[in-house]
């Protein structure tokens, strides 16, 4: 322990003679500091990787979201129009989410051997996507089209559900604009 204090003491007297030696020790400690600060400071790439995902999704799930509320509104309305129907509820559920189709280029590579009998000739393909740059300096792929999701079943409860013309006329409706079975539709007399 006295030799360390020793050590100390003997490098303080040097940077207190020295003027020159103290302010490169300085900038030395002070650009390390920096260095440090900046790694904490900074997302690792998959982490900035995650937060771009997680983003992504939100943003499909607010897509889903409001194409649901948008088929059950119109849904609603035109239901609440069918004569007998009265006050009616819709929810439709969906059986999966908003696919999005990326724009790709196929890559075909073709490589051939030819032996003392035989000749053979193969073929490799290679498919990637066409990458694009946003506007917030990332890359995104490049979206061709997008398919909007399929609906599981719908679900109606109205005043006129009690009357077999109306219930016909609702499944009728519903099955016709969505195109789904009639087996997927159900309707239920609203509670007074």
């Amino acid at each position: 322990m006295k030799g360390l204090k020793e050590s100390f003491s003997g490098i303080a007297e040097k940077l207190k003679a020295d003027k020159k030696l103290l302010i490169i020790m300085l900038i030395g400690f002070s650009g390390i500091l920096i260095l440090l600060f900046s790694e904490i400071g900074s997302k690792p790439d998959n982490e900035k990787v995650k937060d771009e995902l997680t983003t992504e999704i939100q943003n499909q799930s607010t897509c889903e979201y409001t194409y649901v509320e948008d088929v059950e509104k119109k849904l609603g309305d035109l239901i609440r129009s069918i004569e007998g129907a009265g006050r009616a509820k819709v929810m439709v559920t969906l059986e999966n989410g908003v696919e999005q189709v990326y724009a790709s280029q196929d890559k075909t590579r073709s490589s051939s051997s030819s032996g003392e009998t035989s000749f053979e000739e193969s073929l490799d393909k290679e498919n990637q996507y066409i990458i694009i740059k946003s506007s917030d300096d990332g890359e995104k792929g490049l979206i061709v089209k997008i398919i909007q999701p399929s609906i599981r079943g719908v679900a109606v409860v109205c005043d006129g559900a009690d009357s077999a013309v109306v219930k016909q006329n609702i499944v009728e409706t519903v099955t016709a604009v969505l195109g789904i079975s009639s087996a997927k539709v159900s309707i239920a007399k609203m509670a007074e």
